[in-house]
């Protein structure tokens, strides 16, 4: 969607890069059909810098996904149906309660209780049209994503990651 949005607008990964911030080679990783997965808050960069709404472009992705032959080998897992198409402050909406657990999680990251007790808070919504679980997912991404990158910026120093792995990787369910 956004190498389309790009291209409808004439703009080059140069153009795009300037944009958003990033570098030139960032951007063609980040495009390449091959590439990585792009991190949340780059998507968020790119998606505003060609006037796409991040909520819809997440959304596409994952009825994307569910269309994929990757998908079937997984295993079915439900779809999520959004009851209206989104509008230009869904984004905001969301990423405003990621940034509100953000700031949850760095505030009481020494107390589990506390964390556990702020998500359940936060994250609970009237049951409504808007909030549905997959609105509340890319919150959840939102959030990882902010104290992710706010966590970097403050100690760039990458240390081992202090808690033992519950399970080997390899045992991990995909």
């Amino acid at each position: 969607m956004i190498r389309e949005a790009m291209r409808l607008r004439g703009m080059l990964q140069k153009d795009l890069a300037a944009a958003t911030g990033m570098t030139q080679p960032q951007i063609s990783v980040r495009l390449s059909k091959s590439g990585a997965s792009i991190p949340v808050h780059q998507v968020l960069l790119m998606c505003a810098a060609v006037g796409l709404d991040a909520t819809r472009v997440f959304g596409e992705a994952s009825e994307r996904a569910e269309k994929s032959p990757l998908k079937a080998q997984a295993g079915d897992v439900e779809a999520v149906a959004y009851k209206r198409p989104p509008s230009l402050d869904d984004t905001g909406q969301v990423e405003a309660v990621g940034r509100q657990i953000a700031a949850s999680l760095w505030a009481g990251c020494d107390d589990r209780d506390f964390i556990e007790l702020a998500i359940d808070q936060i994250m609970f919504r009237e049951n409504n049209s808007f909030w549905s679980p997959r609105r509340k997912q890319l919150a959840l991404m939102f959030a990882l994503s902010d104290l992710a990158y706010t966590i970097g910026r403050r100690y760039p120093i990458r240390d081992q990651f202090t808690l033992k792995p519950v399970l080997d990787p390899e045992r991990i369910i995909r």
